[in-house]
């Protein structure tokens, strides 16, 4: 059985014991609505803590897409590609978005063993003007560690980049 309309976020009894409460009347799925930007981002956190529930959001003005969307998708990218550079222009995107475009795509072509191998073509972004150094980082760097961390905190542990990785999430935090 589901539960099509529900409003988990806006209960005094925690989502939780909703939730357990529903399964035990043989309700398996349910739809929580999310009403405004701040109920959306609260039904997103339920719906990634409890199988079987799912998000409507009810957003009510495109503004509020950037928000809820943008921070978590990630984009692998080839070195080469000079489109690159246009995730970060924050007057590119609507609403000011700036994607997370990360290095990474190239490791699966058959022609590239090694993602340092072609590091070189990645930097041609900088060197054509059309990446600054603070961007660069965030395409080499910054958005490929949080990449990795949404998913295992501790992915970095014991690696070089260990120390680097502790310090991108502590300024995150500040």
């Amino acid at each position: 059985m589901t539960d099509s309309h529900a409003h988990l976020d806006a209960c005094e009894e925690p989502a939780g014991a909703l939730v357990e409460r529903a399964r035990a009347a043989g309700v398996t799925r349910i739809v929580t609505i999310g009403t405004g930007i701040e109920s959306c981002r609260a039904a997103l956190e339920i719906v990634d803590e409890h199988d079987g529930v799912f998000a409507a959001l009810g957003i009510d003005d495109a503004a509020e897409i950037p928000g809820l969307f943008v921070p978590n998708f990630y984009f692998g990218c080839e070195a080469d590609d000079p489109m690159n550079a246009l995730a970060f222009l924050q007057g590119r995107w609507p609403f000011g978005a700036v994607l997370h475009a990360m290095y990474g795509s190239d490791i699966g072509h058959f022609d590239v063993p090694s993602l340092p191998d072609v590091l070189h073509e990645a930097w041609e972004n900088v060197e054509r003007g059309w990446m600054n150094r603070v961007q660069f980082r965030r395409f080499m760097f910054d958005n490929p560690a949080r990449f990795y961390l949404e998913s295992n905190d501790r992915f970095f542990a014991g690696t070089v980049v260990a120390d680097d990785v502790k310090r991108l999430i502590a300024a995150t935090r500040e």
